[in-house]
Protein backbone atom coordinates (compact mmCIF):
# COMPACT_ATOMS: atom_id res chain seq x y z
CA UNK A 1 0.00 0.00 0.00
CA UNK A 2 1.22 3.61 -0.97
CA UNK A 3 2.02 5.32 2.00
CA UNK A 4 -0.38 9.10 1.69
CA UNK A 5 0.92 10.47 5.12
CA UNK A 6 -2.67 11.59 5.85
CA UNK A 7 -4.29 12.01 8.80
CA UNK A 8 -7.47 10.10 8.95
CA UNK A 9 -10.31 12.05 6.89
CA UNK A 10 -12.35 14.15 8.69
CA UNK A 11 -14.99 15.68 6.45
CA UNK A 12 -15.62 18.64 7.85
CA UNK A 13 -12.06 19.82 6.87
CA UNK A 14 -12.65 22.18 4.30
CA UNK A 15 -12.23 22.14 0.06
CA UNK A 16 -10.38 25.20 -0.41
CA UNK A 17 -11.43 26.00 -4.57
CA UNK A 18 -8.38 28.40 -6.10
CA UNK A 19 -9.14 29.11 -9.94
CA UNK A 20 -9.14 31.75 -12.84
CA UNK A 21 -12.54 31.89 -13.61
CA UNK A 22 -13.68 35.33 -12.00
CA UNK A 23 -17.13 35.70 -10.89
CA UNK A 24 -18.50 37.36 -13.84
CA UNK A 25 -19.47 33.88 -15.24
CA UNK A 26 -21.26 31.01 -13.66
CA UNK A 27 -18.22 28.68 -13.71
CA UNK A 28 -17.65 28.72 -9.72
CA UNK A 29 -21.10 28.10 -8.89
CA UNK A 30 -21.49 25.42 -11.00
CA UNK A 31 -18.59 23.57 -9.49
CA UNK A 32 -19.55 23.99 -5.96
CA UNK A 33 -23.55 23.11 -7.56
CA UNK A 34 -21.84 19.56 -8.28
CA UNK A 35 -19.81 19.49 -5.15
CA UNK A 36 -22.41 19.90 -3.03
CA UNK A 37 -24.27 17.47 -5.34
CA UNK A 38 -21.84 14.62 -4.15
CA UNK A 39 -21.44 15.89 -0.85
CA UNK A 40 -23.85 17.95 1.06
CA UNK A 41 -21.99 18.55 3.82
CA UNK A 42 -19.09 19.77 2.07
CA UNK A 43 -17.63 23.27 3.24
CA UNK A 44 -16.10 24.99 0.37
CA UNK A 45 -13.90 28.01 1.23
CA UNK A 46 -13.13 30.21 -2.39
CA UNK A 47 -8.90 30.98 -1.75
CA UNK A 48 -9.48 33.44 -4.84
CA UNK A 49 -10.41 32.99 -8.28
CA UNK A 50 -8.76 36.20 -9.42
CA UNK A 51 -5.50 34.06 -10.90
CA UNK A 52 -4.90 35.69 -13.93
CA UNK A 53 -5.98 33.70 -16.95
CA UNK A 54 -4.13 30.75 -17.74
CA UNK A 55 -1.03 32.25 -15.15
CA UNK A 56 0.23 28.81 -13.50
CA UNK A 57 2.62 30.33 -11.95
CA UNK A 58 0.74 32.68 -10.43
CA UNK A 59 -1.56 30.59 -9.34
CA UNK A 60 1.68 28.27 -7.75
CA UNK A 61 2.75 30.84 -6.00
CA UNK A 62 -0.88 31.72 -3.96
CA UNK A 63 -0.93 27.87 -2.95
CA UNK A 64 2.61 27.97 -1.70
CA UNK A 65 2.14 30.63 0.78
CA UNK A 66 -1.55 29.78 1.38
CA UNK A 67 -1.51 26.60 2.30
CA UNK A 68 0.16 26.59 5.62
CA UNK A 69 -2.64 28.47 6.99
CA UNK A 70 -4.91 25.74 6.24
CA UNK A 71 -5.69 22.42 8.98
CA UNK A 72 -4.42 19.37 7.96
CA UNK A 73 -6.61 17.31 5.79
CA UNK A 74 -7.85 20.02 3.99
CA UNK A 75 -8.54 19.48 0.15
CA UNK A 76 -7.24 22.19 -2.55
CA UNK A 77 -8.71 22.14 -5.29
CA UNK A 78 -7.11 24.12 -7.90
CA UNK A 79 -7.65 24.66 -11.46
CA UNK A 80 -6.06 26.94 -13.99
CA UNK A 81 -5.81 24.79 -17.10
CA UNK A 82 -4.80 26.20 -20.24
CA UNK A 83 -4.46 22.66 -21.45
CA UNK A 84 -8.00 21.58 -20.52
CA UNK A 85 -9.06 18.63 -23.34
CA UNK A 86 -5.27 17.65 -24.09
CA UNK A 87 -4.07 14.61 -22.78
CA UNK A 88 -2.30 16.04 -19.76
CA UNK A 89 -3.35 14.03 -16.72
CA UNK A 90 -5.00 15.54 -13.87
CA UNK A 91 -3.44 14.29 -10.31
CA UNK A 92 -4.07 14.66 -6.65
CA UNK A 93 -0.64 15.81 -5.14
CA UNK A 94 -0.54 15.33 -1.34
CA UNK A 95 1.74 17.38 0.85
CA UNK A 96 2.54 17.55 4.32
CA UNK A 97 -0.76 15.62 5.19
CA UNK A 98 -3.31 18.35 3.13
CA UNK A 99 -4.12 16.97 -0.67
CA UNK A 100 -4.19 19.44 -3.60
CA UNK A 101 -6.61 18.00 -7.05
CA UNK A 102 -6.28 19.55 -10.16
CA UNK A 103 -4.59 19.45 -13.42
CA UNK A 104 -1.36 17.95 -14.11
CA UNK A 105 0.25 20.95 -15.65
CA UNK A 106 2.81 22.62 -12.89
CA UNK A 107 0.11 24.25 -10.70
CA UNK A 108 1.38 21.95 -8.25
CA UNK A 109 4.72 22.62 -9.19
CA UNK A 110 6.52 23.94 -5.77
CA UNK A 111 5.21 20.65 -4.09
CA UNK A 112 6.45 17.94 -6.87
CA UNK A 113 9.81 20.34 -7.50
CA UNK A 114 12.70 17.87 -5.97
CA UNK A 115 13.45 19.38 -3.21
CA UNK A 116 9.53 18.72 -1.93
CA UNK A 117 9.74 15.48 -3.21
CA UNK A 118 10.05 13.24 -0.10
CA UNK A 119 7.22 15.25 1.56
CA UNK A 120 4.78 15.08 -1.77
CA UNK A 121 3.52 11.88 -2.85
CA UNK A 122 0.93 12.00 -6.48
CA UNK A 123 -1.88 10.03 -7.77
CA UNK A 124 -3.20 10.01 -10.98
CA UNK A 125 -6.63 10.93 -11.70
CA UNK A 126 -8.62 8.04 -13.53
CA UNK A 127 -11.71 9.50 -15.20
CA UNK A 128 -13.45 6.19 -15.66
CA UNK A 129 -13.26 5.54 -11.96
CA UNK A 130 -14.33 8.86 -10.55
CA UNK A 131 -17.49 8.47 -12.71
CA UNK A 132 -18.26 5.10 -11.13
CA UNK A 133 -17.61 6.21 -7.74
CA UNK A 134 -20.34 9.38 -8.29
CA UNK A 135 -22.71 7.44 -9.81
CA UNK A 136 -22.95 5.73 -6.42
CA UNK A 137 -23.40 8.89 -5.22
CA UNK A 138 -26.71 9.72 -6.59
CA UNK A 139 -24.54 12.06 -9.18
CA UNK A 140 -24.33 11.25 -12.91
CA UNK A 141 -21.57 13.65 -14.17
CA UNK A 142 -21.52 14.92 -17.63
CA UNK A 143 -17.93 14.26 -20.03
CA UNK A 144 -16.37 17.55 -21.50
CA UNK A 145 -13.45 19.03 -23.30
CA UNK A 146 -13.37 22.16 -21.84
CA UNK A 147 -15.09 22.04 -18.44
CA UNK A 148 -13.02 19.49 -16.47
CA UNK A 149 -13.49 21.54 -12.91
CA UNK A 150 -16.69 20.66 -13.37
CA UNK A 151 -16.54 16.87 -14.70
CA UNK A 152 -13.75 15.81 -13.13
CA UNK A 153 -11.63 17.91 -10.51
CA UNK A 154 -14.72 18.94 -8.57
CA UNK A 155 -15.96 15.26 -7.92
CA UNK A 156 -12.47 14.00 -7.15
CA UNK A 157 -12.75 16.98 -4.68
CA UNK A 158 -16.00 15.87 -3.14
CA UNK A 159 -15.13 11.95 -3.10
CA UNK A 160 -12.06 12.86 -1.04
CA UNK A 161 -14.07 14.84 1.53
CA UNK A 162 -16.49 11.86 1.57
CA UNK A 163 -13.63 9.62 3.01
CA UNK A 164 -12.08 7.98 -0.28
CA UNK A 165 -8.23 7.72 -0.80
CA UNK A 166 -6.56 9.50 -3.70
CA UNK A 167 -5.33 5.58 -4.31
CA UNK A 168 -9.12 5.25 -4.94
CA UNK A 169 -9.64 8.04 -7.34
CA UNK A 170 -6.21 6.58 -9.32
CA UNK A 171 -2.54 5.08 -9.39
CA UNK A 172 0.61 6.95 -8.56
CA UNK A 173 1.75 9.37 -10.38
CA UNK A 174 6.27 9.52 -10.28
CA UNK A 175 6.92 12.05 -12.68
CA UNK A 176 4.34 15.28 -11.87
CA UNK A 177 5.11 18.61 -13.95
CA UNK A 178 7.36 20.37 -11.66
CA UNK A 179 9.30 23.69 -11.32
CA UNK A 180 11.04 26.65 -9.04
CA UNK A 181 11.16 29.86 -8.75
CA UNK A 182 14.58 31.35 -9.30
CA UNK A 183 16.42 32.06 -5.70
CA UNK A 184 17.48 35.01 -4.41
CA UNK A 185 21.13 35.08 -4.00
CA UNK A 186 23.61 37.06 -1.15
CA UNK A 187 26.63 38.31 -3.56
CA UNK A 188 30.16 38.53 -2.50
CA UNK A 189 29.75 42.40 -1.81
CA UNK A 190 27.21 41.91 0.19
CA UNK A 191 24.39 42.97 -1.80
CA UNK A 192 21.33 40.58 -2.03
CA UNK A 193 19.99 40.38 -5.81
CA UNK A 194 16.94 39.05 -6.45
CA UNK A 195 13.53 39.45 -8.81
CA UNK A 196 10.21 40.34 -8.74
CA UNK A 197 7.65 37.37 -8.66
CA UNK A 198 4.07 38.58 -7.58
CA UNK A 199 1.58 41.57 -7.65
CA UNK A 200 -1.18 41.51 -5.66
CA UNK A 201 -3.96 43.87 -6.73
CA UNK A 202 -2.59 46.60 -4.61
CA UNK A 203 -0.52 46.77 -6.86
CA UNK A 204 2.62 45.87 -4.47
CA UNK A 205 5.20 43.53 -5.77
CA UNK A 206 6.11 40.25 -4.12
CA UNK A 207 9.73 39.34 -4.93
CA UNK A 208 11.33 35.89 -4.05
CA UNK A 209 14.22 37.51 -1.02
CA UNK A 210 13.28 35.95 2.31
CA UNK A 211 12.76 37.90 5.57
CA UNK A 212 15.81 35.88 6.58
CA UNK A 213 18.08 36.57 3.56
CA UNK A 214 17.25 40.19 4.59
CA UNK A 215 18.90 39.64 7.98
CA UNK A 216 22.08 38.83 6.01
CA UNK A 217 22.98 41.83 5.05
CA UNK A 218 24.63 43.84 8.13
CA UNK A 219 24.80 47.53 7.11
CA UNK A 220 27.68 49.69 8.80
CA UNK A 221 27.20 53.28 11.59
CA UNK A 222 24.07 54.68 10.07
CA UNK A 223 23.72 53.20 6.88
CA UNK A 224 20.45 51.09 6.00
CA UNK A 225 19.17 48.90 3.42
CA UNK A 226 17.97 50.06 0.46
CA UNK A 227 16.68 48.47 -2.69
CA UNK A 228 17.37 49.26 -6.36
CA UNK A 229 15.34 47.77 -9.34
CA UNK A 230 17.10 47.32 -12.65
CA UNK A 231 16.51 48.93 -15.79
CA UNK A 232 14.59 51.47 -13.77
CA UNK A 233 15.48 55.44 -13.33
CA UNK A 234 14.42 54.85 -9.71
CA UNK A 235 16.13 56.36 -6.42
CA UNK A 236 17.10 53.04 -3.75
CA UNK A 237 14.12 52.68 -2.62
CA UNK A 238 14.40 52.52 1.65
CA UNK A 239 13.44 50.19 4.27
CA UNK A 240 10.41 50.83 6.38
CA UNK A 241 8.50 48.19 8.88
CA UNK A 242 5.03 49.39 8.21
CA UNK A 243 2.77 50.78 5.17
CA UNK A 244 1.42 53.57 8.04
CA UNK A 245 5.49 54.83 8.23
CA UNK A 246 5.74 56.14 4.74
CA UNK A 247 4.43 59.31 3.72
CA UNK A 248 1.60 59.39 0.44
CA UNK A 249 2.62 57.71 -2.80
CA UNK A 250 5.96 57.58 -1.13
CA UNK A 251 7.77 54.35 -2.28
CA UNK A 252 9.71 51.93 -0.25
CA UNK A 253 9.99 47.86 0.80
CA UNK A 254 9.13 45.82 3.95
CA UNK A 255 8.50 42.10 4.42
CA UNK A 256 4.96 40.96 3.68
CA UNK A 257 2.85 39.05 4.98
CA UNK A 258 4.65 35.83 3.44
CA UNK A 259 8.07 36.81 5.09
CA UNK A 260 9.09 37.94 2.03
CA UNK A 261 10.28 41.66 0.03
CA UNK A 262 8.05 43.87 -1.41
CA UNK A 263 7.75 46.89 -2.65
CA UNK A 264 4.99 49.36 -1.85
CA UNK A 265 4.00 52.65 -2.62
CA UNK A 266 2.03 54.69 0.30
CA UNK A 267 -2.00 54.50 -0.99
CA UNK A 268 -1.00 54.00 -4.31
CA UNK A 269 0.36 51.28 -6.66
CA UNK A 270 4.18 50.02 -6.69
CA UNK A 271 3.17 48.39 -10.53
CA UNK A 272 1.85 51.66 -11.58
CA UNK A 273 3.93 54.46 -10.35
CA UNK A 274 7.06 52.49 -10.85
CA UNK A 275 6.60 50.74 -13.73
CA UNK A 276 7.34 47.43 -12.38
CA UNK A 277 6.95 44.42 -13.79
CA UNK A 278 7.22 40.30 -12.85
CA UNK A 279 10.64 39.29 -13.56
CA UNK A 280 11.93 42.65 -12.84
CA UNK A 281 15.65 42.53 -11.03
CA UNK A 282 15.98 43.62 -7.67
CA UNK A 283 18.99 44.63 -5.52
CA UNK A 284 18.80 44.86 -1.70
CA UNK A 285 22.08 46.90 -0.44
CA UNK A 286 23.48 49.45 2.05
CA UNK A 287 22.73 52.90 1.13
Amino acid sequence: MHDTGLRPVNQKNPIVFLSDFGLSDPYVGIVKGVIYSINPEADVIDLTHEINPQDVRQAAFILKWSQQHFPPGTIFLAVVDPGVGSSRPGIVAVYRQRLFVGPDNGIFGLFTAKKEKKYCSCFCLRQERIFKLCLKHGFRPGSSTTFHARDIFGPAAALLNLGFRPEDLGEPHDNPVSFSFPEAEVTRDGCIRGQILYFDRFGNAVTNISAGMLQKISCPGSSSPCLLVQDRDISCIPFLETYSQASDNQPFFLIDSFELVEIAVNCGSARNTLGLEVGNKVVVRCK
